[in-house]
């Protein structure tokens, strides 16, 4: 045979190697496509999932997230209008779309890992992909949730999709840092009971470090001093609430120390720095905890809070569960404010607001000289001659008192409470679909600037353009 020849032979060779790992590859694809995927319609006990399960899980995610949500039945044809092909990575979940959207895959796993069926889900809100860690957290448990119902005919969606599946959530994302995720909802459970226990008929503040590293807070660095108790103890056994332990760290400036079994053995001490943080840092704790560090603190009967050290705090308040990125959000507000002091500030009054159940109205125009075009003159209220500096922590409880007032308070890009009970002319705005009178004003007032609107529940709505949708924080 001529070197040519053989030549011919081995490329024709080489040729027919390739078809053939190429059709071992596509193959799967196609009979995965058209025999073995099915569509989560045709499962049996769709019904169940379909008459209880669908509609608590998209408004579950959507008050969790303050973020608007769409479920599709499809994945498989409708996630490729976002060129998503399920099919291409069986374990993939988490798709991201841009800044502002997002799509979660829950999916019905077999025993060897095999892609039963799946439900896709759209995230949109403002910056959440940012939110990519613990979003991922929320596939996963969304995936186990739905396999499980899968073998129970989503005889019990009602329950496992509702706050059940965010608690899974939560607990499997704070223990990533090598915590027992089993012990984390044993002290979910514990803070749960705090949030309504009394001491004396008043209900009480109090807080919790859970740490990887005791020794650490023995050092210089971490802002404050630790002491051992006397009497140590654990709480990974304990059922009943010792409301006399607890009662003695305030969840302010002392909170007690536990390590990852839950042993507590140490009491810490804020030092007198976190006197001039601000408000998010002194919160948050964020110049003492590090790494893995978690923080569990009550603030009063309507809310408990879990921080960890990338400024998330998932808090239980108005019994639902809340998500937010305080870092994100103050990316949201330097936009507006080129001084970070107005910010911590503006920050601060926003939350007590939201955590304490003050229904106000905040206006941050961009120019204050027309401020007029959309106001009743006579309302433009003050309670003494010069602006407040919403800095100026003499006036914080002033200054609340104003917020929750009737109308809209107007604080000037130089941090200075302008007015207080301003009413909007709503002959001057339009309104559209069915909203109630301050999510108009809060709406109409942001032609100038940016306005919130702060619901009793804890709600943060930030209007930023008069016709698109509110920002939910």
């Amino acid at each position: 045979m001529s070197d040519e020849h053989r030549k011919k032979d081995i490329s024709l060779y080489s040729h027919l190697l390739i078809e053939e790992e190429w059709m071992r590859y596509v193959t799967p694809l196609i009979l995965r496509d058209k025999m073995d995927y099915i569509l989560i319609k045709k499962i049996n006990g769709y019904n169940n999932l379909e008459q209880f399960g669908l509609t608590i899980l998209q408004s579950t995610i959507a008050n969790f997230l303050s973020c608007e949500v769409k479920i599709f039945t499809n994945p498989l044809l409708e996630l490729q209008d976002y060129n998503i092909n399920i099919l291409e990575n069986e374990n993939r979940g988490f798709y991201p779309l841009d800044d502002d959207n997002i799509i979660v895959l829950g999916r019905i796993m077999s025993d060897d890992r095999t892609l039963i069926s799946s439900l896709g889900i759209k995230l949109s809100k403002k910056g959440i992909k940012y939110s990519g860690n613990f979003l991922t957290k929320l596939e996963g448990a969304l995936t186990h949730t739905l396999t499980l119902e899968y073998n129970n005919n989503f005889g019990n969606c009602k329950y496992s999709l509702g706050d059940e599946l965010i608690l899974h959530t939560i607990c499997n994302y704070v223990s990533k840092g090598g915590y027992d995720n089993r012990l984390i909802r044993h002290l979910i459970s514990i803070f749960q009971k705090l949030r309504t226990t009394s001491f004396e008929g008043s209900f009480f503040s109090t807080g919790l470090i859970l740490t990887k590293s005791h020794y650490a807070y023995n050092k210089n660095d971490r802002f404050g001093s630790s002491y051992s108790l006397k009497r140590p103890f654990s709480l990974a056994n304990q059922c009943q609430i010792e409301r006399r332990i607890w009662y003695l760290v305030d969840g302010k400036k002392t909170f007690f120390m536990c390590n990852k079994s839950l042993f507590v053995d140490q009491i810490f001490v804020l030092a007198k720095e976190y006197q001039e943080a601000n408000y998010i840092d002194s919160h948050t704790l964020a110049k003492s905890l590090k790494g893995a560090d978690l923080l569990f603190k009550v603030e009063n009967e309507k809310s408990f809070s879990i921080i960890n050290t990338a400024n998330i705090e998932i808090s239980y308040i108005e019994n639902q569960w809340k998500f937010r990125d305080y870092t994100y959000i103050r990316k949201l507000f330097l936009a507006h404010f080129n001084n970070p002091d107005i910010v911590e500030s503006i920050l601060f009054f926003i939350i007590y607001c939201s955590k304490n159940a003050i229904s106000s109205i905040i206006w941050l125009p961009e120019k204050i000289d027309q401020i007029e075009d959309l106001l009743k003159k006579k309302t433009m209220n003050r309670f003494i001659k010069k602006p407040i500096s919403i800095m100026d922590k003499s006036f914080t409880n002033h200054i609340i008192r104003y917020l929750s007032s009737d109308g809209a308070t107007i604080i000037d890009k130089n941090g200075l409470l302008q007015y207080f009970g301003c009413i909007i002319d709503l002959n001057k705005i339009e309104v559209k679909g069915i909203k109630g009178t301050g999510e108009s004003a809060a709406g109409a007032l942001s032609a100038n600037g940016i306005s919130l609107k702060i619901s009793q529940d804890g709600t943060i709505k930030l209007f930023e353009k008069r016709k698109s949708r509110p920002l939910l924080i």
